[in-house]
C-alpha cells in the first residue's frame, strides 16, 4: 500500500514510535520517519543521535540533555505502519536506520 504523510510507524522490537514524513508510492524502498515528540521537556524525545556527543562518564543520558539519547530508537526490525488504527504496511528494515536531526535554521531572522 502507498504510505501517507502522518501514518503511524511503530518498531516491533524497539517500541519506537513516529510518523511517516511525506507521502510514498507503493514499492518505495526508503522512507523518512519523524519520531514522536511531546511538550514535556524532560521526556520530549526518546531518541536523538545525529551529530550529538556521547554522554560524558558519570552523567545519565536524558531527553533534556545535549547528548545522544537512544532510549527508543528504530532498529533493524519489522516496522508496522498504520492509518486510523488499521495496519496498511509491514516492512523489515534492511539495516539499522540512520538517525538525523531534521531541523534547519532556514526562516529564522538574525
Amino acid at each position: 500500500a502507498a504510505l501517507k504523510k502522518g501514518d503511524t510507524v511503530v518498531g516491533s522490537t524497539s517500541g519506537a514510535e513516529g510518523k511517516v514524513y511525506q507521502d510514498y508510492p507503493m514499492g518505495a524502498t526508503e522512507i523518512k520517519v519523524t519520531y514522536k515528540v511531546s511538550d514535556n521537556q524532560q521526556s520530549y524525545v526518546s531518541c536523538k543521535e545525529g551529530a550529538l556527543s556521547t554522554v560524558p562518564s558519570g552523567q545519565m543520558p536524558a531527553a533534556d540533555k545535549p547528548y545522544k539519547y537512544m532510549n527508543k530508537c528504530f532498529q533493524q526490525e519489522v516496522l508496522q505502519v498504520s492509518r486510523s488504527g488499521v495496519t496498511v504496511a509491514s516492512a523489515t528494515a534492511k539495516a539499522v536506520p540512520t538517525n538525523k536531526a531534521g531541523r534547519t535554521l532556514k526562516g529564522f531572522s538574525t
